[in-house]
């Protein structure tokens, strides 16, 4: 193939594109013409200043550093005035830097336009800053793998340009695997994925492939249809984890996510949505957070064109959307990651630290150089990305606390003494990269909504820029679960003090705003205890029959408590209030990953891999995705409409105590706001009478029969039923011999909206977990 190359003298570091209004955002294909005061900007008109705890964007702000109104909001900072006061020069400083020689903070944040691979009218255009390369050439499948040289430009940046092909092809169509071979100082060569990929897969049929870059540029993008949805006054936050929300032993879809558990969502009263783990990460049991290739959406779940259509029909229903970004570390991984292109050089030619200072020991990954000029461009450009061409509506920020400072909370128990926060300990550098991220944010989308991750209560976090804080609107409580899962375990709950309650969750900074919960991901993911469980133990799965009068008093108890908890977290926890998904229903276990074997299900995996009885061959066989149908101990969504599952829509209003056969405490532990659902979970050796009601029609029972054999039914079957996979479920086992049903059945009804769903259950979870408060996630 042809290649078109220039001299370096001719092609300088990527052009800075005309500064433009801060509330103008460039149109999206498809994007409705919308009264904004800007032309084809999608999304609601610039918010007011009072649309923002914090106010309009600051900008360069008008204080000199001298007089900042933190000092005022805050009079404890008075003794710490002149490290504020050098924070905010640094601030200024780096931003004026910036503005002279981009043009503008928006204009600096555009890198996602400039480098990586990009088509023009008439070349295909790629663009790498790996100053520290003595070569470097593009392979990839649209010509064989051949080597392409790539020539150096100014500031380090290699370069490529390839002509279209006949008919005006593109050189590098959309869809093919691409890679970047750079040569060390050392002489030898490495291959990498870009750092700019838009998407990420590994090849199929490969044994142990690692990733491989994909170029994303489809013929027919995703054509936006809803606008934005006003930013919420109060943020009723729902956390989910896409691949993990699905009924499938699977990894599960964007679009599974729009069409089932988005519904399900809105119809809870739910007005914001925080996406975990969809930065692309090579490990999935990281749960997202040892991110590889930061602008790719994981290819585990879709496409970016489906991803965007999940945010679009999220707007749709008045529902924001926030990626829970992580830029307060990165994978390690070299050959598929990010961290592929730091060859041992200087800060300068870097996007990381070096040394010590560049590692962190806890998590085993990389830590990036907010001082450098390109590391804060890739980082601020990876924000604009994700709200510009992604359509995301804010953010939640990972790990701020290790960015926080140079010991990142290891080993470290804030006690809230103000000596703690600003010290030579203080990171300035990261302080002055989120100054610049939120105001960057909000100068490019008024209404955007920021959270901080920070576990040590450090003060400013949530004030704005201009006034010598760090910008963001709101901060997690992170003290709020801490606090019930002491109370739970350590003190009985008829000693528990109400006055140590409300002081407790009305412990925050004053004028800074905070989102309360009482689990997030935290709490509710492998290697931790639920609430649910907390307060009502293993008796969980063998004492919460509706035919079980009365209830054992540690269940009767755990349900009202359960309840209580959440509603004072509510109202006393926070401007604004998260929920971890499943939680809402007294979720009863963590939530796990599929795997082969499990301590509560036994061996889970393919058919073909699989031991047991005689006569599974048969119901086994099927493709890969055709595993063998056990239900695993997690909850899944279906929208009201969906008939999966063997979901009956009930009409009757009262309230069951549980699922007598299956223990899940769904519909007692559940006041959320679409009302309750109750899913059968297949952990007791039950026989279950199940009374549905449906609207408008009297009680009609199902009758299922669970078998317990290494916490595996391996069998169901219908009395006096159709067959269980007429209804949407999919065991028709016979029943080992070794087994015998028992016969206690169980029923409940649920609210207008609410539904039973069948033995088939989903919410599958992740690896481990960082252990100390400080550095976890």
């Amino acid at each position: 193939m042809h290649v078109h190359k220039v001299s370096a003298s001719a092609h300088p570091s990527p052009p800075a594109a005309p500064p433009r209004a801060p509330h103008c955002r460039q149109p999206r294909p498809g994007a409705s013409q919308q009264a904004t005061g800007c032309p084809a900007v999608r999304g609601p008109p610039p918010c007011s200043a009072t649309a923002r705890q914090q106010g309009a964007p600051s900008g360069m702000a008008s204080h000199s550093g001298s007089e900042l109104r933190v000092l005022e909001v805050d009079p404890m900072l008075q003794s710490h005035a002149e490290h504020l006061r050098y924070r905010f020069q640094q601030y200024q400083n780096t931003r004026g830097s910036i503005e002279r020689h981009a043009g503008s903070l928006l204009n600096f944040a555009r890198g996602a336009k400039d480098y990586g691979i990009h088509t023009t009218d008439e070349l295909t255009v790629y663009r790498e800053w790996a100053p520290a390369a003595q070569a470097a050439q593009l392979i990839g499948d649209f010509n064989g793998w051949k080597p392409l040289d790539m020539s150096l430009g100014d500031n380090g940046v290699w370069f490529i340009e390839l002509p279209h092909g006949p008919g005006g092809a593109p050189a590098i169509p959309h869809g093919a695997l691409v890679k970047v071979r750079l040569r060390l100082p050392g002489g030898e060569w490495v291959d990498r994925i870009p750092a700019w990929i838009k998407w990420a897969v590994v090849p199929q049929g490969e044994m142990g492939a690692k990733y491989v870059g994909v170029h994303w540029a489809p013929a027919e993008a995703h054509a936006w249809v809803h606008p934005r949805p006003p930013r919420p006054a109060t943020l009723r936050i729902y956390e989910a984890h896409v691949g993990m929300s699905s009924e499938e032993r699977a990894v599960a879809s964007y679009t599974y996510f729009k069409d089932s558990v988005l519904p399900h969502i809105h119809a809870s009263g739910y007005n914001a949505i925080q996406l975990m783990a969809v930065q692309e990460h090579a490990y999935y049991g990281s749960f997202g957070y040892h991110v590889t290739n930061p602008f790719a959406a994981s290819s585990r779940s879709g496409t970016p064109e489906e991803l965007k259509a999940l945010i679009d029909a999220a707007h749709g229903l008045g529902i924001v959307v926030l990626l829970d970004v992580v830029h307060s570390h990165i994978s390690s991984n070299c050959e598929d990651g990010l961290a592929g292109f730091d060859f041992g050089q200087g800060p300068d030619e870097n996007y990381f630290l070096q040394g010590d200072r560049g590692y962190h020991k806890e998590w085993d990954s990389r830590l990036f150089n907010y001082a450098g000029y390109e590391a804060l461009r890739y980082l601020l450009s990876n924000l604009h990305y994700w709200i510009q061409d992604m359509g995301f509506d804010g953010f939640r920020f990972d790990g701020v606390t290790s960015m926080l400072y140079h010991h990142h909370g290891i080993g470290i128990g804030f006690t809230g003494n103000y000596s703690e926060y600003f010290s030579p300990s203080t990171n300035i550098d990261a302080l002055v990269y989120l100054m610049l991220a939120n105001d960057m944010v909000h100068e490019l989308l008024p209404s955007a909504i920021t959270i901080a991750e920070d576990v040590s209560g450090a003060p400013t976090l949530c004030r704005p820029v201009g006034e010598g804080g760090v910008g963001f609107d709101y901060r997690l409580a992170m003290g709020e679960p801490d606090f019930w899962v002491r109370t739970v375990k350590q003190v009985a709950d008829e000693d528990w003090s109400m006055t140590g309650m409300a002081s407790a969750l009305c412990d925050r900074r004053y004028s800074e705003a905070t989102v309360g919960y009482v689990e997030s991901h935290d709490q509710a993911l492998v290697g931790d205890q639920t609430l649910a469980f907390q307060l009502m133990g293993t008796e969980m799965y063998t004492s919460m029959s509706a035919r079980q009068h009365p209830l054992p008093p540690r269940i009767e108890r755990g349900i009202a408590l359960h309840k209580l908890i959440r509603l004072i977290t509510m109202c006393l926890g926070g401007e604004s209030y998260l929920n971890f998904m499943g939680n809402e229903f007294g979720h009863p276990d963590w939530i796990d990953f599929p795997r082969r074997v499990h301590p509560y299900l036994g061996v889970v995996g393919t058919a073909s891999a699989l031991p047991g009885p005689a006569g599974l061959g048969a119901a086994a066989a099927g493709t890969s995705r055709d595993r063998l149908d056990i239900p695993y101990p997690v909850d899944s969504y279906y929208p009201p409409s969906s008939p999966a599952a063997g979901r009956v829509m009930a009409g009757a209003t009262s309230t069951a105590a549980a699922c007598g056969a299956c223990c899940s405490p769904m519909t007692c532990c559940t006041p959320h706001w679409g009302g309750g659902m109750l899913h059968a979970w297949p952990w007791t050796r039950r026989e279950a009478s199940l009374p549905l009601g449906t609207s408008g029609s009297p009680w009609q029972t199902m009758h299922a029969r669970c078998w317990w054999r290494r916490g595996v039914p391996t069998s169901l079957c219908s009395t006096g039923r159709p067959a269980p996979a007429t209804r949407g479920w999919r065991y028709q086992r016979p029943a080992p011999a070794s087994t015998a049903p028992c016969s206690t059945p169980m029923r409940g009804s649920l609210g207008a909206r609410g539904g039973w769903t069948a033995p088939q259950s989903t919410f599958l979870s992740h690896g481990p977990r960082k252990s100390m408060a400080a550095t976890r996630h």
